[in-house]
């Protein structure tokens, strides 16, 4: 017997939830008294606090070793139980929602102390148990120990507080009814493992395996063939197939494919052979299917329009005896494939057909007879190793499948629409069903051709199948494209708010939520919608197993869990494909041994996460790997994170759906860039630096009206892009030129000249002025101002050169060099330490290098927020401002520069023996003044006057404020005096709000703190102003390590100091600098790599973005934290010009409303702010409801604003009604292929078929 006691009820609250996916760490909340102080025990009030009590699960231990497990992991908690859980909360940062406690949702509490009693005279008290109104936490047991007359055991008492929102009585009910069956079970063998005790009784058992899966049906009989030519015999003259200007009856599309399979038979195709269909959609490509399927082979779908590799891939995988394909069709294939191959369109090959009879075939003239078991198709979908996978489905899958949906969708049986390419299985459905049944098909794309739109309006759709991203597709079109009967819905997850709006528009129509794998054959579950039915919130359930299939939801042994928990389907039956083509292992892996069906029987293993509803229904929960689905595409996240990974300038990537907005899925991929920032890459330096004097020429060569010294052209804010006000700008270059003049300078060197801003101001006190620069018209410009002023044109001297051009120039010969305001545009931190290992021969010992205007690295977070927040539009939440922020941290390029560099540059370079760090003087409140530091290297030897061991005062602690700040210097002497940890004015509310939005508080909260930040600082100016009330020198400069903050040193003076800004660490020069030509190459390595998933993958697997990250976010356990990496921003680019003319205005505005951004420009690409073809169809409606016309060749051939605008037909340009469309210029007979085109969709690719508009 064991006395496990209050240890033991967390164990047996836990022990529930754990086989039930719960993990193997499970926190629980449980109240203690908090009374272990003695000197509380007899106060009145209210001591308790809450602990998290974690049990460990892992190893599947038994339940006596978890009670061991439970007792220690408690006893330790307890020992710790004085610590507020708030504080613990504090600690631990995890992320808050105010619906949830933040470390726990399961909480028990046990009651052990004996039950009081009042007993008054002729006054009793009972306790009596008074229900809470509201839930604490999502489920609460609570268990209180009873007793005998005699005191002694007599068991336990249990309730159980949940949450209404969360959770049912029934459901709750079954919570308890299975602890009690887990309880017992463990009782009678406490050794076994966990995941063996008994969760389920039997009747529950038997529901979940038996009768919901009671689906049991006669098997088909025959082929597809046999089926078809049955239907055949019965409605020869019916219409079987529209498409485009064809319409053929069932006669004639039964003679076309016999004559066609006669063809293939004497190529040597038959049964268990594959001909691979590699043709456009079109009334050929289906009397091609027909014809491999009555030479007894398997179809192999092809779509040239993918990439050539994974064509190749899929050919050489696949083997197929015979490819199909037209003349035009075969130059997207790969050139150097030999297997051969019939060209459809070949005249040769069109005598040949006309040869052959088109009667039906017999067993004689084939290979040899066909069999329900042989391969009728392989479709290959996306792989987890990188490789592509082919399905392969006999043909009793797919009669067994198409039986069932002729049952469950009766509309099938009249006019359907086939949309899609056959290679992908969703079009299966509208591709036999009806012509296996005296239906109608029709062959058109999902756009709205007038013809098409005129064909459907005379034979109305009853029946249409379509994935969930095509309901918005159906929302922009016109009626006829909606089916009056069965609206069929697959392919991935369907939500209530997906469907709503094409319910609320056509609420006479059927709807169904078809699921089912590849592997599955198509389909092998649905739940039906019908006319008037409520849908329930959130994702649509999954319905109850089609005919002959058995839907199981197990555990990680194979064993059923009970309903409302989430297990993995699997799926057994007559649905199941053969397997996967030649990958036996593989097969292996996903087709298993049904463990509750008759021996020799399988199930697949879907990878989906489902739980059973009380109904027999099922509903969708998630995946147990990284397969997602996308546009109905079932994609293997896998393969594409593989594919960017073999980018040489990619260390990591990872790949994810995201649906940011509602009904629009996109796959983004997050990429970990290979670019070190030490590395210096010659030719992208070179680049950049050519780059920069292309920029600067331009400017300097526009005309130019200021005067000599004034000229303040291309000044403008970051956080506003206007001009910085000239008041400001000249209180700026004032400031810089008090400061150099102190360094006493005779002869200069200035590297960067400009427009002269400096030069003008000190050349005249100057022995000699020598100015470089590489911007050829900024010299031209000035040696004209210099000519025409006696004064300088004899000490004056001006030459071309970039900064680290500096042959030729005298060394020992310059007592000043000047770097004011150039450093950010050098490409990388080596480019500038080479650059000062120079100047110091050039500069006479105890010279001096001045570098102004250096842009500060430290405060360049905060920086990025202000301005992020000041140009954030309405809609961008925190979240939005947060990525704003990192993404221009990382795109940043320009150098900036720490404190800290010129400390190590003088620890590396021995002749600079001074070093004097200091912000920026200046009134002006702006980027300037906030985030640019001065800095002044001298050489040696030098007597330089060493702050670094003077007398520190703490502000804040030492110093209480301002005032007293200026008492103490009142009552001083004059011996130096560093006060630290000033907090900076300029910075306080770019600091605050920097810290508040880190916390992650609402945007409001966070303006708040710009705007009025609770600690407001101190100006550097103020501390000038009092230096100077009390006769001393002040030198202001950044606090060690301390965004925000100042040192002031007071009473310091001299010609040359050192040690200033006191160095907080020890490291290499580099690691104070960013990575300009990194964050450069990130905006051209996106581009690269979407260039790149091109050339290996199709369309739909190629990420709507790429998100450069400088590592991925990691949980506290080491794993990818999945929930912290960034929604992408479409945003137009920073380049792009605005709008120039009324119409670009419009289309500018149209395209950023279905865009769902703020702004755009007229050079921003419609595809690269993550525009596809649903939203293409958005922007063309709205534009025709605007007035302004395009054709789907426009948007798709024009992508920017500019040239749709240039292409569009404009209100007055309008067709006449009947009068043809004109149509966009034809692509270029050049052998190219606009890799835009290719990467399309297979809508995306419809939408070019025809050149449609909308009508009038």
């Amino acid at each position: 017997m064991r006395g496990d006691g209050v240890h033991g009820a967390p164990g047996r609250a836990r022990d529930p939830a754990d086989p039930a996916r719960a993990g193997t760490d499970i926190p629980l909340g449980s109240p203690v008294a908090g009374r272990t102080d003695e000197a509380v025990q007899d106060l009145v009030g209210f001591f308790v606090n809450t602990l998290v009590l974690r049990t460990d699960t892992s190893g599947n231990p038994g339940f006596r070793e978890l009670l061991d497990r439970v007792r220690g992991a408690d006893l330790a908690a307890y020992a710790h139980q004085d610590m507020p859980f708030e504080r613990l909360v504090d600690a631990l940062k995890p992320e808050r929602d105010p619906s949830r406690n933040p470390l726990f949702q399961v909480a028990f509490g046990l009651q052990n102390d004996a039950t009081p009693v009042v007993d008054l005279p002729e006054v009793r008290g009972e306790e009596e148990f008074v229900g809470m109104k509201v839930a604490r936490f999502d489920l609460m047991f609570g268990f209180t120990e009873t007793h005998d007359a005699d005191g002694l055991p007599a068991g336990m008492n249990g309730s159980v507080e949940y949450a209404t929102d969360l959770f049912d009585a029934e459901t709750v009910e079954g919570f308890v009814r299975r602890l009690i069956r887990l309880l017992r079970s463990a009782i009678q063998d406490p050794d076994r493992g966990l995941d063996a005790l008994a969760i389920m009784d039997e009747e529950e058992r038997r529901r979940i395996l038996v009768d919901w899966n009671d689906t049991a049906r006669p098997a088909p009989t025959g082929t597809l063939v046999s089926r078809f030519e049955e239907q055949v015999a019965r409605t020869p003259a019916a219409p079987a197939l529209l498409g485009g200007d064809r319409t053929l009856d069932y006669a004639t599309l039964d003679q076309e494919a016999n004559r066609l399979a006669r063809l293939l038979v004497e190529r040597d195709v038959g049964p268990e052979t594959l001909v691979a269909i590699a043709l456009p959609a079109s009334v050929e490509q289906l009397v091609a299917v027909f014809a491999v399927l009555k030479a007894g082979a398997g179809y192999l779908p092809l779509d040239p329009r993918h990439p050539v590799e994974r064509v190749r891939f899929m050919l050489d995988d696949a083997r197929p005896t015979l490819l199909l394909c037209t003349a035009q069709g075969a130059s997207q294939l790969p050139a150097d494939d030999t297997r051969p191959r019939l060209y459809l369109d070949a005249p040769d090959t069109r005598a040949e057909l006309a040869a052959r009879p088109g009667h039906a075939l017999d067993d004689a003239e084939r290979r040899r007879p066909p069999h329900r078991s042989n391969v009728a198709y392989v479709i290959y979908t996306s792989g987890s190793t990188g490789r592509p996978k082919g399905v392969a489905v006999a043909h009793a899958s797919v009669l067994q499948y198409l039986d069932w949906a002729l049952d469950i969708y009766p509309a099938l049986r009249g006019t359907a629409l086939l949309h899609s390419p056959i290679s992908f299985d969703l079009t299966v459905t509208a591709l036999f069903g009806p012509l296996l049944s005296g239906g109608r098909l029709h062959m058109a794309g999902m756009e709205e051709d007038r013809q098409t739109v005129e064909a459907l309006a005379a034979t109305p759709l009853s029946f249409l199948k379509v994935t969930p991203t095509h309901l918005r597709l159906l929302d922009a079109l016109p009626p006829e494209f909606s089916p009056a009967d069965d609206l069929v819905i697959g392919g991935e997850a369907l939500t209530d708010a997906a469907l709503a709006n094409w319910r609320a528009r056509n609420p006479r129509t059927t709807v169904h939520n078809e699921y089912g794998p590849t592997e599955t054959t198509v389909g092998c579950s649905v739940h039906r919608i019908a006319p008037g039915d409520e849908v329930r919130p959130g994702v649509v359930t999954l319905g109850g197993p089609a005919w002959n299939t058995r839907m199981y939801v197990l555990d990680a042994r194979l064993r059923p869990v009970p309903v409302g928990v989430p297990g993995e389907l699997y799926i057994a039956g007559g649905l199941l494909a053969r397997g996967y083509l030649y990958r036996a292992a593989l097969t292996a892996e996903r087709f298993v041994a049904d463990p509750f069906g008759t021996p020799g029987e399988r199930m697949y293993r879907t990878g989906d996460l489902v739980r059973w509803l009380p109904d027999g229904r099922q509903e969708f929960v998630g995946r147990v790997d990284n397969q997602v689905k996308v546009r109905g595409y079932r994609i293997e996240t896998d393969e594409i994170e593989r594919s960017l990974r073999d980018h040489p300038e990619v260390d990591e990537a990872v790949v994810m759906v995201r649906e940011d907005h509602p009904g629009d899925p996109q796959l983004v991929a997050y990429v970990v860039p290979a670019l070190d920032g030490s590395r210096e890459e010659t030719g992208s330096a070179e680049e950049q630096i050519d780059q920069w004097q292309q920029v600067y020429d331009l400017m300097y060569g526009a005309e130019r009206p200021q005067e000599f010294g004034e000229d303040f052209s291309g000044w403008a804010s970051s956080y506003t892009g206007e001009d910085i006000p000239i008041e400001e700008m000249r209180e700026w270059r004032d400031a810089t030129v008090e400061r150099i003049r102190a360094l006493r300078p005779r002869r200069v060197l200035e590297i960067g000249v400009g427009s002269g801003l400096l030069l003008a101001k000190l050349a005249g006190d100057c022995e000699t002025y020598w100015g470089l620069d590489f911007s050829a018209e900024a010299i031209a410009v000035l040696r004209r101002q210099v000519a025409a002023r006696p004064e300088l044109a004899e000490r004056v001297r001006l030459r071309v050169s970039a900064a680290q051009e500096l042959e030729g120039l005298p060394t020992g010969f310059f007592d000043t060099v000047v770097i004011n305001s150039v450093a950010q545009y050098f490409p990388h931190a080596a480019y500038l330490t080479d650059l000062l290992e120079s100047l110091a021969d050039l500069v006479v010992p105890g010279g001096a290098v001045f570098l102004g205007d250096q842009r500060n690295l430290r405060t360049q977070r905060a920086f990025q927020t202000a301005i992020r927040l000041r140009q954030r539009a309405e809609h961008q939440d925190e979240a939005a401002v947060s990525r704003a922020v990192e993404q221009a941290i990382m795109m940043e390029k320009e150098l900036l520069v720490d404190p800290e560099y010129f400390a190590a540059v003088a620890r590396d370079i021995p002749a600079y023996t001074a070093v004097d760090v200091r912000v920026k003087r200046g009134h002006g409140d702006n980027e300037l003044t906030r985030h640019r530091f001065d800095v002044v290297l001298r050489t040696g030897p030098v007597d330089a006057h060493d702050l670094g061991a003077i007398e520190r005062l703490r502000y804040g602690v030492d110093l209480t404020d301002l005032a007293d700040l200026a008492q103490y210097l009142a009552q001083r002497g004059g011996e130096p005096i560093r006060v630290t940890g000033i907090p900076d004015a300029r910075l306080a509310g770019e600091q605050a709000a920097l810290h508040t939005l880190t916390e992650g508080r609402q945007v409001a909260e966070v303006l708040e703190a710009l705007g009025h930040p609770d600690e407001p600082g101190i100006d550097p100016e103020t501390l000038h102003s009092l230096a100077e009330r009390h006769g001393l020198p002040v030198l202001v400069t950044y606090a060690s390590g301390a965004p925000g903050r100042l040192d002031a040193v007071f009473g310091a003076d001299g010609p040359a100091l050192t040690d200033v800004y006191l160095p907080a660490t020890r490291l290499e020069p580099g690691a104070y600098v960013n990575n300009p030509l990194g964050s450069r190459r990130l905006g051209t390595l996106v581009a690269d790599l979407r260039a790149h998933a091109e050339r290996q993958l199709p369309e739909y697997m190629v990420p709507a973005a790429f998100v450069p990250l400088d590592e991925l976010p990691m949980t506290v356990n080491g794993k990818l934290d999945r929930r912290a990496l960034p929604a992408p921003e479409f945003t137009g680019g920073t380049t792009s010009r605005a709008p120039r003319t009324e119409l670009e205005a419009l289309v500018c505005a149209v395209m950023a409303e279905v865009l769902a951004l703020p702004t755009i420009g007229i050079d921003d690409n419609f595809f690269d702010l993550g525009g596809d073809s649903i939203i293409s169809i958005q922007l063309v409606s709205r534009l025709r409801a605007a007035g302004v016309v395009l054709t789907a060749r426009d948007v798709f051939r024009h992508k920017t604003p500019a040239d749709m605008a240039a292409v569009a037909d404009t209100p007055t340009d309008i067709t006449p009604e009947g009068a043809p469309a004109p149509s966009a210029p034809p692509p270029p007979d050049d052998g190219t292929v606009d890799r835009s085109l290719v990467s399309l969709s297979d809508d995306e690719l419809s939408l070019l078929e025809s050149d449609w508009r909308l009508p009038e």
